[in-house]
């Protein structure tokens, strides 16, 4: 847990300097996440614009290191965000970003890692997108749904999440991991405007 607490202080630090807000951490039936933050305001991609929302948690300790209650978990934390559009998902112009960020100290099943990289939520009605990334700290890698050859429906807003998230994730995981204010000129991390 030491770790996963570290791991959390570094990456709240990337969010908050991409200008990322924290929320109260929600309870998703007796879950407790580790963080919760969002994007400031929405920013534009083709068609619509977008609010992430970004949902981390102990895989271990809150998902029981269970792929069934990673799905679970997502959709209650669907249910918690779109209770903050009140505009029915056909007609939304501004729509949620959302992922939820599993981390763990004894890496991942393969299960679990063939779901995160070949799974991503798009409704058929659209006014939403999720996604699932998986952190491994002992093995220092990242899992997530990569592309396909051609563009698939509402993919747009999940690369634009993945260009922020994926680096910062992946940036964290350094054994001479430095604040980034901290560090030596010219090395820097990924920023997008709009957040």
């Amino acid at each position: 847990m030491e770790f996963i607490q570290t791991y959390i202080q570094r990456i709240s630090i990337h969010l908050q300097l991409q200008g990322f807000l924290f929320e109260a951490l929600p309870d998703l039936n007796g879950i407790r996440a580790l963080l919760y933050a969002r994007s400031r305001r929405p920013y534009p991609v083709p068609f619509a614009r977008v609010v992430d929302h970004f949902l981390f948690l102990d895989w271990e300790e809150h998902l029981s290191a269970r792929k069934d209650r990673l799905i679970e978990t997502y959709w209650l934390f669907n249910r918690l965000v779109n209770r903050q559009f009140h505009v029915p998902h056909i007609f939304r112009l501004t729509i949620p970003g959302m992922a939820v960020i599993a981390i763990s100290t004894r890496g991942f099943d393969t299960k679990a890692i063939e779901h995160a990289e070949n799974t991503y939520e798009v409704p058929f009605i659209g006014g939403e997108v999720g996604q699932y990334l998986l952190v491994d700290l002992a093995k220092k890698g990242v899992f997530y749904h990569r592309g396909y050859v051609f563009e698939q429906p509402g993919e747009s807003p999940l690369r634009a999440a993945q260009r922020v998230l994926v680096p910062a994730l992946v940036d964290c995981l350094r054994d001479d991991y430095t604040v980034p204010w901290k560090r030596p000129a010219g090395e820097t991390f990924p920023v997008n405007p709009y957040r």
